[in-house]
């Protein structure tokens, strides 16, 4: 890992300076002038801007004009622009108006609707001079895997205002939001891959399940129980405004994915007491435990057998869902017999649980109980 700040770092350090220049340019302007800002990262809603101005009355004017960005924006977002002081018009435009000597508050309150509202994640991705068309995108036919990293360096030097590093790997480290990623190039294509290690636990199947349709470009993974996500792009012919658009992209999901899984792998409370002592006795996953050996293990808990049924089913699923993205036969083939153990603990509880909700396998259930508890007593 690199020493360099953590990009965090740098992209506040550029908002700072953004908002300061913003506010010295507004306080010297005179009647007449104008200052349009255009996004040029939203893919989604193209070219979303605002619009700086002096009115007649010598009032500093920042206006949002009508038009499919705000439409989309949430109710609780456009609320937050009125309690901050935009005023909203009948043609569908918001306003904020303010004295001459408020160029720093209307500086503020534009980067707050830019970053925190439109969520664009760094100033590079502000043009001057209002919409127009979009550049035609320039295209490079990559001559090799250094050339594709240079390029992508290249890209990443001009978007962060500062030399991209690479490290003794080859790949650009990028820790957002506290939590180290890499731009990498794969070895065996032409692609751009920006990757993180988000966590390792038990429940990544499920954590993977919840937080996964939220960042449909990131393609998340678990490889021994740890959870990698990634985001591609094909690079065959490389074009900057690609890796631009893919770099914001990463940049939010860093910001607010990338966290909140983080947290969730890190309650993760492994795999129950039960559930282990199972692992222990019966370690290959023979069958060396009968049915009622495995309920006696349970404590007969139905509840807890059920969500052992759970478990296991998830650990199975995991373990196939590896053998698919795994890089050789090996390690497919190893996949593969880790699935089918848990496939054999699933079915072990399943007779378990017969024993302790079925009438006719309850009684016996039950006086074994009952034996084992007394000759407890006999022997304590």
């Amino acid at each position: 890992m690199s020493d360099r700040p953590s990009f965090d770092a740098d992209i506040d350090a550029a908002w700072v300076e953004f908002r300061r220049a913003l506010a010295d340019r507004l306080d010297s302007f005179s009647k007449g002038q104008s200052l349009v800002l255009t996004c040029t990262y939203d893919v989604i809603y193209p070219s979303p801007h605002v619009v700086f101005s002096v009115t007649g009355a010598n009032r500093l004017r920042c206006e949002i004009p009508a038009g499919r960005r705000l439409d989309v924006m949430d109710i609780a977002d456009l609320d937050a622009l009125v309690a901050a002081g935009w005023r909203s018009r009948k043609n569908g435009r918001y306003v904020l108006e303010v004295g001459r000597r408020l160029s720093d508050k209307v500086a503020a309150l534009a980067v707050d609707l830019l970053r925190d509202l439109w969520e664009v994640p760094h100033p590079a991705f502000l043009t001057e001079d209002g919409p127009h068309e979009p550049a035609p995108v320039v295209a490079i036919k990559s001559r090799g895997r250094d050339h594709l990293r240079q390029l992508a360096a290249a890209t990443v030097s001009d978007l962060v205002g500062e030399p991209a590093v690479v490290d003794v790997h080859g790949d650009i480290p990028l820790s957002v939001g506290g939590v180290p990623s890499w731009l990498c190039v794969r070895e065996d294509a032409p692609t751009l891959e920006f990757v993180v290690v988000l966590g390792e636990a038990t429940n990544a199947t499920a954590v993977i399940t919840e937080h996964a349709p939220q960042w449909p470009d990131v393609t998340m993974t678990v490889v021994d129980d740890t959870v990698v996500g990634v985001l591609r792009v094909e690079s065959t012919v490389f074009a900057a405004k690609n890796l631009a658009v893919a770099f914001a992209r990463w940049i939010q999901f860093m910001r607010e994915g990338a966290p909140a899984i983080v947290a969730d792998l890190a309650v993760d409370p492994g795999l129950p007491p039960a559930l282990m002592v199972l692992l222990h006795l019966d370690p290959d996953r023979e069958g060396l435990l009968d049915a009622h050996e495995v309920a006696a293990v349970c404590d007969y808990d139905r509840d807890a057998i059920l969500d052992y049924l759970r478990i296991t089913s998830e650990q199975e699923m995991s373990w196939r869902r590896s053998a698919a993205e795994a890089d050789d036969l090996d390690e497919a083939a190893a996949c593969h017999h880790e699935a089918e153990a848990w496939v054999h603990t699933h079915e072990s509880l399943r007779a378990a649980l017969r024993v302790v909700v079925l009438p006719k396998s309850r009684g016996v259930a039950i006086r074994r109980h009952s034996a084992n508890s007394t000759s407890k007593q006999v022997r304590d």
